[in-house]
This record gives structure tokens, C-alpha cells and sequence, in this order.
């Protein structure tokens, strides 16, 4: 068994790759939650529009990659 530097590591504390990562999932995740505060917070919208507002905004990330 072969040990390497990564594997001393404290696995508590999160190293750069993980931390990278978390950023970028940070990012992706801000947009949809700014869009769906948008979404609740518009006045000119009936309930039945923000409801298909809401589930295109949640559907996007899960559709745009897969096309």
C-alpha cells in the first residue's frame, strides 16, 4: 500500500479542489435562487404565472445540460 501526501491529509479541512468545487457550485446555485426571489416578489404576475415561472427556473439547470 502506497501512501501519498493526499492521504495524510486532515479530512475535516477541505483542500483546494473541494473548495473550487464549493465555489462553483455557489454559482451556479446563485442565479436560481436571485430568479426565484424575483419570481415571489413580482406584483404584475397572477399565482399560475409565478407557478410555471418557478418550474421553468427549477427545470432549467436540469434540462440545459442534458440538451
Amino acid at each position: 500500500m502506497v501512501v501519498t501526501a493526499e492521504d495524510s491529509l486532515n479530512p475535516v479541512i477541505p483542500n483546494a479542489r473541494e473548495l473550487r468545487a464549493q465555489g462553483v457550485g455557489a454559482l451556479a446555485v446563485a442565479p436560481v435562487v436571485v430568479a426565484l426571489i424575483s419570481i415571489s416578489r413580482s406584483r404584475h404576475l397572477t399565482r399560475m404565472t409565478q407557478a410555471v415561472w418557478v418550474l421553468i427556473v427549477l427545470a432549467f439547470p436540469i434540462l440545459g445540460p442534458a440538451s
